[in-house]
């Protein structure tokens, strides 16, 4: 696991107040790469959060799903599985 220092809120998902705080306490645990999608699995150290960022490549667009411990490297997997559900439209 590497430290990463993070230039923006669009690659880690954090919002701005929270980026500050965490800049240098974030850890890329995973990522992979589709033809279209990068996906990469956050560790926030001093809060102990996790959660997926998932980039459009081709659009630039950006989405954040929260993750547990329990539920980390199925949301990294599956993170369309888990936005559906994040977004209310999906069952519990």
């Amino acid at each position: 696991m590497q430290p990463i220092s993070v230039p923006t809120d669009a690659t880690t998902g954090l919002a701005n107040d929270d980026e500050d705080v965490e800049r240098t306490e974030i850890v890329d645990l995973a990522d992979r790469h589709t033809s279209d999608l990068d996906i990469a699995l956050m560790w926030a150290r001093r809060s102990n959060r996790l959660w997926v960022v998932v980039k459009h490549r081709a659009d630039g667009r950006t989405g954040r799903i929260d993750a547990s411990a329990r539920n980390a490297l199925d949301v990294f997997n599956h993170p369309f599985g888990y936005a559906t559900r994040a977004a209310g439209g999906g069952a519990a």
